[in-house]
């Protein structure tokens, strides 16, 4: 998920040292091969990017996307499931049709 080391920019305080007052971390935000895969992976983003206490308003863009990555995943795995529906309708309709030109008989 992480792909890089962190940055961080830095400003001179009043003390003349310096602190860090911004940073990121690179992340790899890419579809996994399966839905269910890429719905722990979004998740996992999500958690990520609102941990900090109080997050950026680039943390919550990162939240956003993470949520719509998920529920592209889940509406991918829905379609599959009505697939795998519909290749079973298509079956009984068969037995159905089948059992009645045999008259019911069983084997």
């Amino acid at each position: 998920m992480v792909t890089g080391g962190a940055s961080f920019s830095y400003t001179r305080g009043p003390d003349g040292k310096m602190y860090a007052t911004g940073g990121e971390v690179p992340i790899d935000a890419s579809e996994e091969s399966d839905p269910d895969a890429t719905i722990q992976k979004a998740q996992r983003i999500r958690a990520a990017a609102l941990a900090p206490a109080d997050p950026s308003p680039q943390d919550y863009k990162v939240a956003a996307m993470a949520i719509m990555m998920e529920q592209g995943a889940r509406l991918e795995k829905m379609r599959e499931l009505q697939d795998r529906l519909k290749g079973l309708d298509s079956y009984a309709q068969a037995a159905t049709a089948l059992n009645q030109r045999t008259g019911g008989a069983s084997a």
